[in-house]
């Protein structure tokens, strides 16, 4: 079950991609194309997902850390939705 809230928490918070460039390299010629980044759910009536990803993301705030709740004596993530 926590692992499906943090999923559904990262489907309404995605996480910004950051693409590493070796600086030994010279830079490029034109300006690197942005990767689109790929959606599990494309295709899908996702309405009810993000609706309770949200609510979610309400309950626990916009930038939750998960490792805050993966140590011994943290409340349990289930309990806590």
């Amino acid at each position: 079950m926590e692992d499906l809230i943090k999923e559904v928490y990262e489907y309404v918070s995605p996480k910004p991609q950051v693409i590493e460039q070796d600086k030994a390299k010279k830079a490029p010629a034109k300006k690197a194309e942005e990767v689109p980044v790929a959606d599990a759910y494309a295709g899908m009536d996702t309405k009810d997902f993000k609706e309770i990803g949200n609510q979610i993301k309400a309950i626990l705030g916009e930038n939750f850390d998960f490792n805050s709740v993966n140590h011994p004596g943290a409340p349990d993530l289930v309990s806590m939705i």
